[in-house]
């Protein structure tokens, strides 16, 4: 479904790294499960080492970017399509430099907001005016996390099944 959200990373000295617009499925159940179960298999170690690499897009890589027409297949992160795989693609290096979608836009168009803090070791959730924050190193069950989001008991069975 079209709702549009926003997947943030602060790194570890409190830089905002990654401000990125995402499309599809910004609701509890849908990108919010899928950065929650990212961080529950994750490497983080090796994750916040790449994400240190990671640089706001200069206009050069802008124009590289642009003027590649296969660009969604090279620049994968680039793509408002990318959702909360964008957390695969920087644990795996493949991310050199994102562009960062303004608050005021954000604040705007978006619904869900997803956000993953190692200065304070949080994992931020929120969803219109519902929001949970959780420790990085006690995430909860899929179960736990919707009931904490107010997501609806028939639709947790259903995404938990």
């Amino acid at each position: 479904m079209g709702t549009r959200g926003l997947h943030k990373v602060i790194n570890s000295r409190g830089q905002v790294k990654v401000k990125q617009y995402s499309q599809w499925d910004n609701y509890p159940s849908g990108q919010g499960l899928d950065t929650l179960r990212y961080l529950r298999s994750a490497d983080l170690v090796k994750y916040q080492k790449n994400l240190n690499k990671v640089h706001k897009i200069t206009k050069a890589e802008g124009e590289l970017v642009d003027s590649d027409s296969n660009w969604k297949k090279t620049y994968p992160h680039m793509s408002r399509d990318c959702g909360a795989n964008i957390h695969n693609l920087i644990e795996d290096g493949k991310v050199k430099f994102l562009a960062h979608i303004s608050d005021k836009e954000a604040n705007y168009w978006c619904e869900g907001f997803w956000t993953i803090d190692f200065k304070n070791n949080t994992f931020t959730s929120k969803y219109y005016d519902n929001e949970a924050v959780f420790n990085l190193d006690a995430l909860p069950t899929d179960e736990d996390y919707l009931k904490a989001m107010g997501v609806d008991e028939d639709e947790i069975v259903s995404v938990t099944k």
